[in-house]
């Protein structure tokens, strides 16, 4: 690359000091005796972003690929985190019964969807189980219909 600076015209390309194009500020030293410290300041900041961008640029290439092979169907994943393929794909079946906070018995991935823990693609969630409550009410809410309930000895939430 060509660099204009006080009218003189600089190529940074090959270097002499290790005989070839790496980007490297080392090459500039040479220039210092030749075009004064000013002159090769003003190279320096035009070239950092420039060699930055180049570093950047390796670390991304040299950056392990981590690759997730997701489940085919809903699954428990641990203690506490489901996953779901996605609205589109999952076809659970099940009754559930409350809204927000739903029986200890209820279908999970119904209750999610439900709840609004997932999205059309694929999902995880969180379980978190709760006391038993008195009541639980029933509701139409993001295409799912629930039933009410009487008392129950568990309950779960999603988030």
């Amino acid at each position: 690359q060509l660099f204009n600076i006080n009218s003189s015209i600089f190529e940074i390309g090959k270097c002499n000091i290790c005989n070839g194009f790496n980007g490297q500020i080392h090459k500039l030293s040479i220039f210092t005796q030749v075009i004064g410290k000013d002159i090769l300041e003003n190279l320096r900041n035009e070239i950092k972003p420039i060699i930055e961008q180049q570093e950047q640029q390796q670390e991304q290439q040299q950056q392990p690929v981590i690759k997730l092979q997701l489940p085919a169907t809903c699954c428990q994943i641990s203690e506490d985190i489901y996953y779901c393929i996605g609205l589109q794909r999952c076809v659970a079946a099940g009754s559930v019964w409350g809204t927000n906070i739903y029986t200890g018995d209820s279908n999970k991935c119904i209750a999610a969807k439900h709840s609004g823990c997932i999205n059309v693609g694929p999902s995880f969630y969180k379980v978190i189980i709760l006391p038993g409550q008195t009541n639980y009410v029933g509701s139409i809410m993001n295409g799912i219909r629930t039933n009410d309930w009487a008392n129950f000895p568990s309950s779960q939430r999603f988030i």
